[in-house]
């Protein structure tokens, strides 16, 4: 009698073992696949600049946020006067690098056939950063980390 309870025992014990192994390896799989299709990083990697994207209304209104810091810096290359603003603010193209936060990479029409790079940093609170400026390149000119 006393050999078949300890025999259940085991039994029960070996199906609970199992069980719990079963659910490691699927939350192992879980966690290392990540969701389907690919990363959930939007800039790809961290650290790693992502793909040049067709500009979107999200990327034209929230880079606008630092149209006038563009401006600014455009007068001390001496693309423009002091406290003149550029004739057009269009977002062409864009590419992001996941940090503390997002790098954004951008090419923006600023007049007929003028375009410029900018390289803004949005925190993840929300604040608008540009932290750097390229002048003189055309529509062609390929958006590169800088």
């Amino acid at each position: 009698g006393q050999t078949q309870v300890s025999s259940s025992q085991d039994s029960t014990s070996m199906h609970h073992l199992s069980t719990l192994t079963c659910l490691f390896l699927v939350m192992v799989g879980v966690v290392t696949a990540g969701p389907l299709g690919g990363n959930s990083f939007p800039g790809g990697l961290p650290g790693g600049v992502g793909e040049e994207n067709l500009a979107d209304t999200e990327t034209q209104l929230l880079l606008e946020g630092i149209k006038g810091e563009v401006e600014a810096n455009l007068a001390t290359h001496g693309k423009l006067k002091a406290g003149e603003h550029v004739s057009d603010f269009t977002v062409v193209s864009y590419s992001t690098q996941t940090v503390a936060g997002t790098n954004y990479f951008a090419k923006v029409r600023i007049a007929p056939n003028e375009y410029v790079h900018i390289r803004v940093y949005n925190h993840w609170s929300g604040t608008l950063e540009l932290t750097d400026l390229q002048v003189d390149k055309s529509l062609e000119d390929p958006i590169n980390h800088f």
